[in-house]
C-alpha cells in the first residue's frame, strides 16, 4: 500500500467509519420517519432536502475530532504532511460519501415509486449537505469544538426549517422544494468558501 493510500485508509478509519454507520442507520429511519414511495417530484424535493440532507453533518462536522486532541496535534505536527492537507483529504472522502449516500437513498425512492428528476435532486440535495456540514464544520474547526460545530448545524437547519432563513436567501437549504434550482449554485460557491477557511484555519 502507498503512502498516499495508508493517508486514506487510516483517516477513514479515524475520521470517517463512524459517521458513516451513524448516517446510514439515520438513512434508513427516514422511511419510517416520513415516507419515501410513491412521492410526486415536489414531496421527494421535501424528503431530500429536509430529511436526507442532515448526513451532511452528520459526515462532516465530527472531521477534525480526531486533530482536537493535544496528543494527536503533536504526533501529526512532528510528521511530513500538514494538518490542513489531512482536513482537505477528509473533506473530499466526506463529499464522496455523501454523494454516495444520497445516490443510493434516491434509487432506493425511485424504485418505490417516487419520480423526480435523478441527477438535478441528487446534485442540489448534495449541495445542502455539503452547505449544512461545513457550516458546523467551519465553527469547530474555529471553536476547536465538535459540540459547537454540531450545535452550530443544527441552529442553521432550524433557522430554514422555521423559515427564517426562507426562500431567496443564498443561503436557504430548501430551494428545490420551492422549484427554484438558481439557489443552489450560491450555495455551492458559499459551501465551498467555508470549506476553504476550515482548510485555511487549520494551517
Amino acid at each position: 500500500m502507498t503512502d498516499f493510500g495508508r493517508v486514506l485508509k487510516v483517516n477513514f478509519d479515524i475520521s470517517l467509519r463512524s459517521s458513516l454507520i451513524l448516517a446510514s442507520v439515520y438513512l434508513l429511519f427516514v422511511p419510517l420517519i416520513r415516507g419515501t414511495a410513491n412521492l410526486d417530484a415536489l414531496r421527494s424535493a421535501q424528503c431530500l432536502e429536509q430529511s436526507t440532507a442532515i448526513i451532511g453533518a452528520i459526515i462532516m462536522v465530527p472531521l477534525t475530532s480526531p486533530e482536537q486532541s493535544e496528543g494527536v496535534r503533536e504526533l501529526i505536527s512532528a510528521r511530513s504532511l500538514a494538518v490542513w492537507k489531512i482536513l482537505l483529504v477528509k473533506v473530499i472522502m466526506a463529499l464522496l460519501l455523501i454523494t454516495a449516500l444520497v445516490m443510493e437513498f434516491s434509487e432506493v425512492m425511485i424504485y418505490r415509486g417516487s419520480s423526480f428528476p435523478f441527477f438535478r435532486f441528487v446534485a442540489g440535495t448534495v449541495i445542502s449537505a455539503a452547505a449544512l456540514g461545513s457550516t458546523g464544520l467551519v465553527a469547530a474547526v474555529i471553536s476547536r469544538s465538535v459540540i459547537t460545530g454540531a450545535l452550530t448545524s443544527v441552529g442553521y437547519y432550524m433557522l430554514n426549517y422555521l423559515g427564517v432563513i426562507s426562500e431567496g436567501n443564498p443561503l436557504y437549504l430548501f430551494s428545490m422544494s420551492a422549484g427554484d434550482f438558481s439557489v443552489k449554485l450560491w450555495l455551492a460557491a458559499i459551501s465551498v468558501l467555508m470549506l476553504l477557511v476550515s482548510t485555511i484555519r487549520m494551517r
